[in-house]
């Protein structure tokens, strides 16, 4: 879901090529369109260096349908970004789209480039993937993890802390978050900004300790929902799949490509962030 600095922009100056701070994408089911067709909203908020910009969404798998309607507006700004970067400036977007089916598919945006990080990300990827089968326990449609994070965060050097990210889904799944851990589909480089801790189930990202540098570390999250107990998703095609809930940590590895969460029909994202860190003295 990331990348590094691209050869070609060297030339260019930092607050022009360097300007991506972070988002994050969700979707929300609408309910039903006279023709059976189903009505999906995406939520796509994007920070950047100036609010001329925003995330592309595209159809990355499956049949995303068709966008029906999109609003754009800007939710905040603030002059205290980087001197070397333009004021970031707070985007959400949201596109609603006619769907002809419930079967999942994948929504995309991707480009570069970050603001200048120490963990060496620079290009970015989002993959919301939207499964929008009936479930077993509710009887409803499969609805998207959700969760509230600032943008930007400033973390005192010698102040270990914790970040709660706050993580909530709808159907009453379990939430996990963790690092990408897919070079170049959940992460570029996928290095993980060091003297930072991810707790993956309570999703709270604890500092421990840092140099200061005025640059910020990049946080390429995955959010993932697992269901409590064993469901199965039925589709308008008389199709079915099965989802189980999510074992221990230790086995984690195990059972990524077994137990796929439900939001989707393999391992990666259904709520892809992104996230800036600067560490001050």
């Amino acid at each position: 879901m990331a990348a590094a600095l691209l050869l070609l922009l060297q030339l260019v100056s930092l607050a022009s090529a360097s300007h991506h701070y972070g988002g994050t994408v969700t979707y929300s089911y609408k309910g039903r369109n006279p023709d059976g067709s189903f009505r999906v909203d995406f939520r796509d908020r994007a920070t950047y260096d100036g609010c001329q910009y925003s995330h592309y969404q595209t159809c990355s798998t499956g049949n995303c349908g068709l966008a029906t309607n999109q609003q754009r507006g800007i939710t905040d700004r603030s002059t205290n970004a980087p001197q070397s970067n333009r004021q970031w400036c707070e985007t959400e977007t949201v596109q609603q789209r006619k769907v002809p089916t419930d079967k999942p598919f994948e929504m995309r945006a991707s480009s570069c480039c970050w603001i200048r990080t120490r963990n060496g990300v620079s290009g970015w990827r989002f993959r919301t993937q939207v499964d929008l089968g009936s479930r077993s326990d509710t009887g409803k449609p499969n609805r998207s993890p959700d969760i509230a994070i600032l943008p930007f965060l400033r973390v005192p050097q010698n102040c270990p802390r914790t970040y709660k990210l706050m993580s909530f889904d709808p159907d009453g799944d379990t939430v996990r978050c963790r690092y990408g851990n897919i070079r170049n589909i959940e992460c570029s480089g996928c290095n993980q900004p060091s003297g930072f801790v991810l707790d993956q189930g309570s999703c709270s990202l604890h500092y421990r300790n840092a140099i200061a540098n005025p640059s910020v570390f990049g946080f390429e999250l995955v959010v993932e929902d697992f269901p409590e107990r064993p469901i199965s998703l039925s589709y308008t095609d008389g199709t079915q799949s099965y989802k189980a809930p999510l074992i221990p940590m230790r086995h984690k590895r195990a059972i990524l490509q077994t137990y796929p969460h439900t939001t989707s029909a393999s391992s990666r994202t259904a709520t892809p962030n992104r996230i800036p860190m600067v560490v001050a003295s």
